[in-house]
C-alpha cells in the first residue's frame, strides 16, 4: 500500500483522510483515499494479511 502513496504523492495526487491511513478502510483492511487531479476520489483497498 505505500508503493500506491508514493506515487500518488510523486504525481501531486491529493492523500484524503491522512490521519486515518493506511486503515482508513477500518482495522481488517489497507485503504489508501485520495483525489485526482480532476478532484475524483478514488480508493485502493486491500485486506490484511496476518
Amino acid at each position: 500500500m505505500d508503493f500506491f502513496k508514493k506515487q500518488l504523492e510523486q504525481q501531486q495526487g491529493t492523500l484524503l483522510y491522512p490521519e486515518r491511513y493506511p486503515y482508513a478502510g477500518g482495522k481488517d483492511r489497507y485503504a489508501c483515499f485520495f483525489e485526482d487531479p480532476d478532484r475524483i476520489k478514488l480508493e485502493i483497498v486491500a485486506r490484511r494479511k496476518d
